[in-house]
């Protein structure tokens, strides 16, 4: 009961704030966290049922979606994703003049603020581009592989760092999924980049405990044996 109640106002929360890339990245996680939540056949059915609900809603309430996620912005401003693309095009000339190592950690809200009025990359792999050049983003892609592969591998056993596994896995895909649209994730010293750390040090310590009781299962298996 005190999860829904949290759910709720989480929920309600995120509505609220009509943060059209939070909720694609809350969309992502939940949707994850039900995939690896269920085995075999019941991944299908569940993929069925989603798509029909989905598909119910989008046409039973197309305008208001619509209306939703425009916030009365204009085409042209939607077009561009609120001048997005602009940036995107911007961050990649700046890229090309130091693609290696970037012009440095967080320079990437002084150049689009003086040249976009946009602080920021929105959008955490071009940040990094410009901030930390192909060095640094190819160090954090490793970064989210090595998590999001741990994370997977445990999702396959069970127990309790199976529900490690799946937790992991769907906060880090969700957040992944917000990062198109913002550059928290690819960037230093702020909530998301710490969840991400946060994220590595939860399947670290399930992994090894994974690997304790995997030992002692075989311990015991070798003295039953034995016997």
């Amino acid at each position: 009961g005190v999860c829904l109640l949290l759910l709720a106002i989480c929920g309600g929360a995120l509505l609220a704030t009509r943060t059209r890339g939070a909720v694609l990245g809350a969309a992502v996680g939940v949707a994850v966290l039900l995939w690896t939540r269920w085995r075999g056949v019941r991944k299908f059915e569940l993929a069925i049922v989603g798509a029909v609900a989905l598909a119910v809603v989008v046409i039973s309430s197309s305008d208001a979606i619509e209306a939703y996620f425009a916030r009365g912005e204009s085409v042209d401003k939607l077009a561009t994703l609120n001048a997005r693309t602009d940036l995107w095009a911007y961050a990649f000339e700046l890229f090309a003049e130091h693609p290696l190592y970037g012009y440095g950690l967080t320079s990437t809200r002084g150049l689009f603020l003086e040249s976009m009025g946009l602080g920021g990359g929105h959008n955490a792999l071009i940040n990094l581009l410009v901030d930390a050049g192909l060095v640094g983003a190819l160090a954090w892609l490793a970064l989210l592989a090595g998590i999001a592969v741990t994370a997977y591998r445990l999702c396959r056993r069970t127990g309790v760092t199976r529900v490690d596994g799946m937790l992991v896995l769907a906060v880090l895909l969700g957040m992944t999924a917000n990062s198109i649209f913002t550059e928290g994730l690819g960037s230093p010293a702020n909530a998301s980049f710490t969840w991400l750390y946060l994220l590595l040090a939860w399947v670290l310590h399930a992994r090894t405990v994974a690997d304790t009781e995997d030992a002692e299962s075989r311990r015991i298996k070798r003295r039953t044996s034995t016997r």
